[in-house]
């Protein structure tokens, strides 16, 4: 038996693909070190010390030992068993991670993670892992990562799953993420189960909050497909939501200035052919002697111009909000306004 220790150095990952195949991202230079003890048929591998990349791409590194690399011909990963390592990484630009472990990432995001690596050089299993993701308005952390990597000509990420914990600064701030404009309602707390699945990533028992002093907005359920978003599936229910605030928002004109209660209520959300589907729809509101207002009933393409259908029952004591909401001229008397629209 001998001990030997090599130091090996390069300006890209290429000069490896013999071996570890073709990379998804190029992260430049790389260098490694390590101590070499056995014979020319059995080595073991220890004080292993790797890095990848650069601060313009992303920073890998990699600490452990290897039990036994068996030498003969023909090599394959296979050989290399026994791997116990830690590796981290971080990276200023989302998208390489994204790119390079096929993860439904934010792009131009803040980066870090790290993991434990056991088990052979083609078949690794991750464990104990944890993955934030940053920007000015998200803060994001995936921890009790799972998974393992493939190596059979291509590396490949398989049965990935962990705890999603995401906060938000304000539901305004979805837009750089979702399509359509949302408004601002207050920050949002969410969690949820990440798992690795044939068809792509999918997000199991989430729940989102929306957090505001004023009004409560909680959703729980599912997104099959985060890459299209495609299969989404939420209950959601809200309370508190000021009634004049709604009708404000909702009405260029409407300038009641007394308060009217507030809204809650609950509904199915789904995304489906590529817009939001409405149904189970029921809203009431409460706490004004002025204003009975009950909405019901399911609509499609509810972010672009919705269908369906949707009932609405107004009753009012004072006829200037009727006026104001329907734009029409009514007697100064107690109406109600029942609208049905498909």
């Amino acid at each position: 038996n001998s001990i030997i220790r090599a130091d090996i150095s390069a300006p890209s990952l290429s000069v490896l693909d013999q071996w570890l195949g073709p990379q998804p991202v190029e992260l430049g230079p790389w260098q490694a070190s390590a101590l070499f003890q056995g014979s020319r048929e059995v080595v073991r591998v220890d004080s292993i010390m790797v890095e990848i990349g650069s601060s313009r791409t992303m920073h890998v590194r990699a600490r452990g030992s290897i039990g036994s690399i068996d030498l003969s011909e023909p090599f394959s990963l296979g050989k290399v068993r026994d791997v116990a390592a830690k590796l981290s990484l971080d990276t200023k630009d989302s998208a390489i991670v994204g790119t390079w472990l096929d993860l439904p990432v934010p792009v131009s995001h803040l980066v870090e993670g790290k993991a434990d690596l056991s088990g052979s050089g083609d078949r690794l299993q991750v464990s104990n892992g944890t993955l934030s993701v940053s920007s000015s308005d998200l803060d994001g952390k995936v921890t009790d990562i799972s998974a393992l990597i493939i190596n059979e000509g291509t590396v490949k990420l398989r049965d990935a799953q962990g705890l999603v914990d995401v906060t938000l600064s304000d539901t305004s701030a979805l837009s750089q993420y979702a399509e359509g404009a949302f408004n601002a309602l207050g920050k949002v707390h969410g969690t949820g189960k990440l798992s690795q699945t044939e068809g792509g990533f999918e997000l199991n028992s989430v729940e989102i909050n929306v957090e505001d002093e004023a009004y409560q907005i909680a959703l729980q359920g599912h997104i099959k497909k985060l890459n299209s978003v495609s299969a989404a599936d939420f209950n959601l229910r809200f309370s508190g939501l000021k009634t004049s605030d709604f009708l404000s928002s909702q009405f260029n004109n409407y300038n009641y200035s007394s308060d009217l209660g507030e809204l809650g209520g609950s509904m199915r959300l789904r995304w489906k052919a590529d817009s939001w589907q409405i149904s189970n729809l029921n809203i009431v509101n409460t706490g004004s002697e002025k204003l009975m207002l009950k909405i019901s009933g399911s609509l499609n393409n509810a972010q672009g111009l919705p269908t369906g259908d949707l009932q609405a029952e107004i009753r009012s004591t004072d006829v200037r909000i009727l006026s104001e909401i329907t734009g029409l001229k009514l007697a100064d008397s107690s109406a109600k306004v029942t609208v049905k629209t498909s």
